[in-house]
């Protein structure tokens, strides 16, 4: 079983340039944000091919006030907490051809 511990950073931005290709604007309030979050985790190998992940993280969020919207609290924490499931086809992919590379060669 391998073990493998991440550290990283998510970052998000959602920007209010998303409600400029829709056709329907009058009931649209569409809120731009920014949040940076340090996350750590864990992934680990099961058997050959399945991984599973989980992670945790805490950071700081901020969101943009408009002219026609008042929010109370315009930043604050996020929270990003994560659990996948994963499977490699590589591995597979690579006994599947072992034997036929073997013959070329």
């Amino acid at each position: 079983m391998v073990i493998t511990e991440t550290i990283s950073i998510k970052t998000i931005c959602h920007p209010d340039i998303i409600v400029l290709f829709n056709t329907n604007l009058d009931n649209i309030n569409f809120i731009s944000d920014i949040s940076i979050i340090p996350t750590c985790g864990i992934r680990r190998n099961v058997g050959n091919h399945f991984t599973y992940e989980t992670g945790i993280g805490v950071g700081y969020v901020h969101y943009f006030e408009e002219e026609t919207i008042i929010i109370n609290d315009a930043s604050g924490a996020a929270i990003n907490l994560h659990l996948r499931i994963g499977y490699r086809f590589l591995i597979l992919f690579l006994e599947i051809i072992k034997p036929q590379l073997k013959i070329i060669l």
